[in-house]
């Protein structure tokens, strides 16, 4: 049977190099190339061995996200930098700022965040007043 372990890192280099692609057509304004790319990665990733792992679940999430930021009315100059912040950090499993900030739309990524980050993430996240 195949390792889900193994699995679950080609899932990783699965999605960075789509994410990677995506960022290339959407650059060249080929936004449903980009979305076929895209899509084709969810259904590797959906029919692999590790598809209900939580991070693999993350993957599915953020190239779903992506997907939606694939789109003539809300892809904009800084869609780019986001998607190489997120690409970077799957290639090299490893936080990046982008995905490290509370106000990120990426999950996945927050699984290369160590403890004090983590703890950074936390403090900095508002939390509601009691009441007066």
């Amino acid at each position: 049977a195949p390792n889900p372990l193994i699995s679950r890192q080609r899932n990783r280099l699965l999605a960075a190099s789509a994410l990677e692609r995506a960022r290339e057509l959407g650059g060249q304004h080929k936004f449903s190339d980009a979305q076929k790319v895209l899509r084709e990665a969810m259904e590797k990733i959906t029919t692999s061995v590790s598809a209900e792992d939580p991070f693999c679940k993350a993957l599915m999430g953020d190239l779903q996200r992506t997907c939606e930021l694939m789109k003539e009315t809300v892809y904009h100059s800084s869609t780019p930098y986001f998607l190489d912040s997120v690409v970077q950090s799957h290639r090299q499993q490893r936080a990046t700022s982008a995905c490290v900030s509370k106000d990120s739309p990426c999950f996945s990524p927050q699984a290369y965040c160590t403890p004090s980050q983590t703890a950074m993430r936390e403090a900095a996240t508002p939390r509601p007043s009691p009441p007066p």
